[in-house]
């Protein structure tokens, strides 16, 4: 009985601490705000802790983050992606530390969100503002990932950041050209769809041995 109310105690505690938590961004507070959000992410560390509940942990990092974001925004934070890193860093070392334990499932959560977290943020500011110097940023952040992601054998790490470099080039170019004609542009495009087919056909071979040995990589 002792351990069943135990239980019941520790539950109890934490539905009203994620409760709270999620009550705490509508309070006109101001940093004060961010307490109980951290307090209830603690709460879930410690006891992912000591029960070694991997699953656990999900809730305490994400918890962690909204408390981070919620300082951030209360700072009127103009410049997000400087500030995200610290984030995916905390992300990365959950992922390493995953990976090390076995939990592939976790893991590939954990790195997705920590690197879309990373890139989404720089790539909306490069839209959104159009500077040049955005793109140079995400593209050593996208470079960090995709180390991390070779040395890791991750494909998820080593896909998103190519991704996302890609579609930064793709955003720049259509920026840069944006004085000429939309039939030029699209005269571009197909050329450099039909160059891109026919590379893909003569590297048809190299293509699958690189799938071969990426089917050996966790995701």
């Amino acid at each position: 009985k002792k351990e069943k109310w135990r239980e019941m105690w520790i539950y109890s505690s934490l539905i009203l601490a994620t409760l709270l938590a999620f009550s705490a961004p509508f309070e006109d507070s101001g940093l004060l705000a961010s307490v109980p959000v951290a307090i209830t992410a603690t709460l879930y560390a410690v006891h992912a802790f000591r029960k070694k509940n991997v699953w656990l942990g999900f809730p305490a990092n994400g918890f962690y983050l909204m408390a981070y974001f919620m300082i951030l925004l209360r700072y009127h934070v103009d410049q997000p992606q400087f500030f995200t890193l610290a984030a995916a860093v905390l992300g990365m070392l959950m992922h390493y530390l995953l990976v090390r334990s076995g939990s592939k499932k976790a893991a590939f959560i954990t790195g997705m969100l920590s690197q879309l977290i990373l890139l989404s943020t720089t790539y909306i500011q490069l839209v959104s503002e159009g500077i040049f110097l955005y793109f140079v940023i995400l593209f050593f952040q996208a470079l960090a990932v995709l180390i991390y992601g070779v040395i890791s054998r991750s494909r998820s790490l080593v896909i998103t950041p190519i991704a996302f470099l890609v579609l930064s080039v793709v955003t720049v170019t259509f920026s840069l050209l944006e004085g000429f004609s939309s039939l030029l542009l699209i005269g571009c495009a197909g050329v450099l769809l039909i160059a891109f087919g026919i590379g893909a056909l003569l590297l048809r071979e190299k293509f699958i041995t690189l799938r071969d040995k990426l089917d050996d990589w966790d995701a």
